[in-house]
């Protein structure tokens, strides 16, 4: 009989036991100050309301759903008896509680990598191959190009030529363009038809670190009436970053560039029988380094511009060596990172330009400068807003007291907003010192404003609208500029390798000398074929 009351009573206590262990290993595993973050929160089984059920109580007396880390706990009833309040609860070493995760929390924060993802690509994207804008080098964030590029993004992306360790993307645009005034004159405009071809390469390194990029591109017309205003222009360039480690690079870039004078420019003689060439020789270098939410950028710039000779209507010759001059210039930037989609920046540069030679007014424009910018930098080459704005102040004072110095407000802007899949606008802004061989004439401060319209109706049909509006005051004579552009276009995308477009625009330029004033109207119609 007392075996059968012995046997009975081990059958009663083994479920007791086997459910007080498993309460206890549980209490231990979420910790005494509460669960620790890794374990969910298991959803408990419906009970009667108004009373508490012993599946929801714990070895300490208290339901499941109660605090157990304030200052005092509620008395819990079990079968009529009254526990005892638990122990305040401890820190335990080895398990995690609410102020530790907090804390470590608020650590995380404080060592996440706040950089751009423009800036991790080198080193978390694929190589360059696959995605050439991702290593875009550019060591002035002024004059980013990934802004225009994403505004303009084709529905097909150029898949280029594999050539070893370097992708090839080749292209070339042939069109037909008419002129409605060719010389851009106000008095006599005379109208002019060209066959224009502007064929370009660009190589991009495909290697997980390190970054090269070389660019050639020439513009050639051919006019049926008036050969003197035809183009014989070239670009040749070539950009290399350098990784030294994660948050420290090297940029650098060199070009060549060929191009001719604009007729209507002010330092173009009305006299002057064809459009003189402009030789542009440049290289810059950067060094960037980022602490964390700070980036600091110490760059550096030489320019060289040589204007060549030009003959008059006249058999004669205007010499433009007063033009010629070099300019160097260095700029410290500090960037510091509000969140990964947008920055603010401050950057001040010293600019130094020296002329080979006296103007036309035999003094010379030698000259220095100062610039000093903040702005905002928006996101990065995927998100919809990017690119960067700013204002500032800026002057040039020449070394002859004779020039006036020029100076005044710097609004710049190169940004890109993607509205939808289907839809962008581009906005820029370039304010700046331009040089002159004015008599008297210290410079002109530009201000140039530009806004263009993207919108795709289908996947292969695509329109473009966009003006653009600059202005130049000319100090020490009375003398400004203003020129108002207006552009249309529309492309029809033939397959990844073929676009057809029409491009449009009107010139409205006036100036102080009303004998300058003129309208122009250039229509294009071409092919853009590309690898």
């Amino acid at each position: 009989m007392t075996c059968w009351r012995l046997q009975l009573c081990l059958v009663l206590a083994v479920p007791w036991l086997v459910a007080g262990a498993g309460a206890h290993a549980q209490q231990t595993a979420d910790g005494i100050g509460g669960r620790a973050w890794t374990q969910p929160v298991q959803p408990r089984p419906a009970t009667r309301p108004g009373r508490v059920g012993a599946s929801e109580l714990s070895d300490d007396g208290l339901a499941e759903d109660e605090d157990r880390s304030g200052p005092t706990l509620r008395r819990s009833l079990i079968d009529g008896d009254r526990t005892m309040p638990a122990e305040p609860a401890h820190p335990v070493d080895g398990i995690e509680t609410q102020h530790d995760a907090d804390r470590g929390e608020t650590t995380a924060a404080i060592r996440r990598d706040h950089r751009p993802s423009a800036d991790t690509d080198a080193f978390e994207r694929p190589r360059a191959g696959f995605d050439p804008d991702a290593f875009s080098i550019e060591p002035e964030p002024a004059q980013d190009r990934r802004p225009e590029r994403q505004f303009r993004r084709d529905p097909f992306d150029p898949i280029g030529i594999r050539m070893g360790s370097f992708i090839i993307f080749p292209e070339a645009e042939l069109a037909a363009a008419a002129y409605s005034n060719v010389f851009r004159s106000g008095t006599d405009p005379l109208r002019d038809a060209a066959l224009e071809i502007r064929p370009s390469v660009r190589a991009v390194s495909m290697w997980s670190r390190h970054a090269v990029e070389l660019r050639a591109e020439g513009n050639t017309s051919f006019h049926g009436g008036y050969i003197t205003e035809d183009d014989r222009g070239a670009l040749l360039e070539a950009r290399a970053r350098l990784d030294l480690t994660r948050r420290t690079s090297i940029e650098a870039l060199v070009a060549w560039e060929l191009a001719q004078e604009l007729r209507g420019s002010i330092d173009v003689p009305l006299s002057a029988s064809e459009r003189g060439d402009v030789e542009t020789r440049r290289a810059a270098a950067s060094l960037n380094h980022r602490f964390n939410r700070l980036a600091l950028q110490l760059r550096g710039s030489l320019a060289e511009f040589d204007y060549a000779p030009v003959a008059t209507l006249g058999s004669g010759e205007i010499s433009n060596a007063g033009r010629d001059y070099t300019q160097q210039e260095v700029t410290v930037r500090a960037s510091w990172v509000l969140k990964p989609t947008l920055s603010a920046f401050a950057e001040t540069s010293v600019n130094v330009r020296d002329h080979t030679a006296a103007g036309t007014d035999g003094i010379n424009h030698d000259s220095r400068g100062t610039r000093h910018r903040v702005g905002l930098s928006f996101g990065d080459a995927d998100a919809p807003l990017h690119g960067q704005v700013s204002i500032g102040y800026g002057q040039q004072i020449y070394h002859d007291p004779l020039l006036p110095s020029v100076e005044g407000i710097l609004i710049d802007a190169n940004l890109v907003w993607r509205i939808s899949g289907l839809t962008s606008v581009l906005l820029t802004a370039r304010t700046d010192v331009d040089e002159t061989n004015l008599a008297g004439a210290g410079g002109g401060l530009t201000n140039s404003l530009g806004a263009e319209f993207r919108h795709a109706f289908r996947r292969d049909i695509i329109a473009t609208a966009g003006m653009r509006f600059a202005r130049a005051d000319y100090q020490g004579i009375d003398f400004t500029e203003r020129e108002l552009v207006t552009m249309l276009g529309l492309e029809y995308v033939l397959s990844r390798e073929v676009t057809l477009f029409g491009r449009y625009g009107h010139i409205a330029f006036d100036a102080t000398d009303e004998a300058r004033n003129y309208n122009a109207d250039e229509l294009r119609v071409g092919v853009r074929l590309r690898r």
